[in-house]
């Protein structure tokens, strides 16, 4: 299956257990998508510019809805048991966490321009995604682990993700040196170059040891959350500001967005997740 983005937007497609595929459509600074139900029920997403309206179905059909403005995303994603978390972004970039089905959390966090995150199987195990500087084509693995390749527009990623009992590969493209690595459940990794700027990427295995990652265009370094909570630091270009994230062990923790060439204004905070 193909996704499909435009300037500043994801467009992509989402497997549900039997297969069936929904389309998912995004314009100019927004995604607009579908995701399916473990029954094939369908709830429609549409998003505005800068900002994002959604929901999500749950295995037994409840709906949470989830609205944002501009230049941010704020959502809920429901387990098969109900519990939520909430999810919270800044300008150009995207900070969420996703419940398995026992409810154990794992954390997502991009910088500007960029997507980082993980997907859970239903047996808990984790798949890397990563995506730079414009947008993101994607396929996602079936249940029996059969690959499929990744390739993104402007930034120029072309990647594959990894079946549960995958070992290390290497692809490449023409243009530039992007360089990041996606893990395996097993912690094996395999090495993607391509695209523009210069963008190196380094990703959490499953055991939660953190590792940096280095972006193009001025050298943004990103330090993610682990499993366990540990805090992150950011470094981003455009006069080297550096804005420590507060963790889930913390009271708070915040929305930071791009106030202006020098420094980081905290939006707003949120209440812990529970």
């Amino acid at each position: 299956m193909i996704g499909v983005c435009g300037l500043g937007g994801i467009t992509f497609r989402v497997l549900d257990t039997q297969g069936a595929r929904t389309t998912e459509v995004c314009g100019l600074g927004g995604i607009t998508f579908r995701v399916l139900d473990t029954q094939g029920a369908r709830t429609t997403e549409v998003c505005g510019l800068g900002g994002i309206t959604f929901r999500v179905l749950d295995t037994q059909g409840a709906r949470t809805t989830e609205v944002c403005g501009l230049g941010g995303i704020t959502f809920r994603v429901l387990d098969t048991q109900g519990a939520r978390t909430t999810e919270v972004c800044g300008l150009g970039g995207i900070t969420f966490r996703v419940l398995d089905t026992q409810g154990a959390r794992t954390t997502e966090v991009c910088g500007l321009g960029g997507i980082t995150f993980r997907v859970l199987d239903t047996q808990g195990a984790r798949t890397t995604e990563v995506c730079g500087l414009g947008g993101i084509t994607f396929r996602v693995l079936d249940t029996q682990g059969a690959r499929t390749t990744e390739v993104c527009g402007l930034g120029g990623i072309t990647f594959r993700v990894l079946d549960t009992q995958g070992a290390g590969m290497n692809e490449g493209c023409d243009l530039g040196d992007t360089t990041f690595c996606v893990l395996d459940t097993q912690g094996a990794g395999t090495n993607e170059v391509c695209g523009l700027a210069a963008i190196t990427f380094g990703l959490l295995d499953i055991r939660g040891v953190g590792t940096n990652e280095v972006c193009g265009l001025g050298a943004i370094t990103f330090g993610l959350l682990d499993i366990r909570g540990v805090g992150m630091t950011e470094i981003c270009t455009l006069g080297g500001i550096v804005s420590p994230l507060l963790t889930e062990k913390r009271k708070n923790y915040g929305d930071f967005d791009v106030h202006s060439s020098v420094s980081y204004k905290m939006l707003k905070l949120i209440e812990r997740l529970e």
